[in-house]
């Protein structure tokens, strides 16, 4: 059924706020007013720092989580929120743990793209290894000779045998990919233009051969693929280094994380707080009337500084924006979690719970009553 709340305002020393807020959000009895003030910034200076201080190192938290995969379990230590001083300490060391990650993926993007690089080499260099000759040769420009290289569909490749011989150009097809011929063109310097306006003509694509092709193709393929094994056993370093490093800095990473969870809290709740020119924080929310005394002993118990704890029930303008925080026995749980489903009451609203209960039982036994008829008239039907 619902409870009764209670409208509290706590007045606490800055330096006891993130404790205060932590401890109301550890013990599950304070739902936060949420200020006018948020609208319009924080009425809570030290309060903003906090807040852009916590969200800061934990994006940079979700960052390092991404990078490693995953995070060790948070530190059973320390006890108590920090402060602001302690949260930029810890903000400031997971930049530095993020500059080595960053570093670290930096060198994997690095060696990823030199090893597609490479396997892409390997590829194009596949239609020259039937060439018995230093492939620099084709890049070197000649003094009466010039070497055109690339591609024509074989479709068109009897045509054009033909028209070079016109031309009195030497036409060399060393290798087939798909449906393309790579051939090479030797031609006089002179000719060289109506021999590339006939190629134009038959679907010539020309090929720069790029500047790794220098030597034989065996000895460019050899050096190629040592490239390709010594990126391989980087990535490996790399992956060695990379474990080495996160079990080097997963006690860090676990007390930083233990940091953020404790500064969690006053992060979420300062922008609904205020500070007073008197430099207190005061926080404003809503409890059950039945965790008062509770909350008062808790916060006798653990802030250092002294507190003023105001409480009144809610006045009739406030009820649209009281918490509505209904208490059941354990026999009415399933039918309030039935209710759940359309909506939970306002506060002080009327709660079919119970009325929803009595129907429920009683239609379903209503239900029952005429399928168990059902049954016996067929059962009898069947018999006779």
């Amino acid at each position: 059924m619902a409870q009764k709340m209670l409208h509290v305002s706590l007045e606490v020393n800055e330096q006891d706020a993130p404790r205060a807020a932590y401890l109301l959000a550890k013990y599950g009895v304070f739902s936060p007013e949420r200020s006018l003030l948020r609208s319009y910034g924080f009425g809570n200076e030290p309060g903003q720092q906090y807040h852009d201080v916590y969200y800061q190192a934990e994006a940079k938290l979700i960052r390092l989580a991404a990078h490693y995969g995953h995070l060790p379990e948070p530190a059973q230590t320390p006890s108590e929120p920090p402060t602001l001083r302690q949260l930029r300490e810890t903000d400031s060391l997971l930049m530095e743990l993020l500059h080595i990650a960053d570093h670290c993926n930096a060198s994997r993007e690095r060696f990823n793209s030199e090893m597609q690089r490479d396997q892409a080499l390997l590829e194009q260099l596949e239609p020259f290894k039937a060439l018995d000759l230093d492939l620099q040769q084709l890049r070197r420009p000649k003094r009466f000779l010039q070497t055109l290289v690339g591609t024509v569909p074989e479709a068109n490749l009897e045509d054009l045998k033909g028209q070079m011989a016109a031309l009195d150009v030497v036409l060399e097809v060393f290798g087939h990919h798909r449906d393309q011929a790579y051939v090479a063109a030797i031609c006089l310097q002179p000719r060289c233009p109506a021999a590339r306006l006939v190629l134009t003509h038959q679907g010539w694509e020309e090929y720069e051969l790029p500047p790794e092709f220098s030597g034989r193709p065996p000895a460019v393929e050899s050096h190629l693929k040592s490239l390709c094994a010594r990126i391989t056993q980087s990535v490996d370093e790399l992956a060695q280094r990379h474990e080495h490093t996160f079990d080097g800095i997963a006690d860090r990473l676990a007390h930083a994380e233990r940091v953020l969870e404790l500064a969690e809290p006053y992060a979420r709740l300062s922008p609904d707080s205020v500070t007073e020119a008197s430099g207190q924080v005061v926080i404003r929310g809503w409890i059950p009337s039945r965790q008062a005394d509770r909350l008062k002993t808790i916060l006798n118990d653990t802030l250092a500084y002294p507190y003023d704890l105001k409480q009144r029930a809610p006045e009739q303008a406030e009820r649209g924006d009281v918490p509505s925080t209904p208490l059941y026995p354990a026999w009415l749980g399933p039918f309030a979690d039935l209710v759940r489903g359309y909506g939970v009451p306002c506060y002080g609203d009327f709660d079919p719970t119970l009325f929803f209960t009595l129907s429920f039982v009683a239609m379903f036994g209503m239900m029952f009553g005429d399928v168990g008829h059902g049954l016996t008239i067929m059962l009898a039907a069947l018999l006779l």
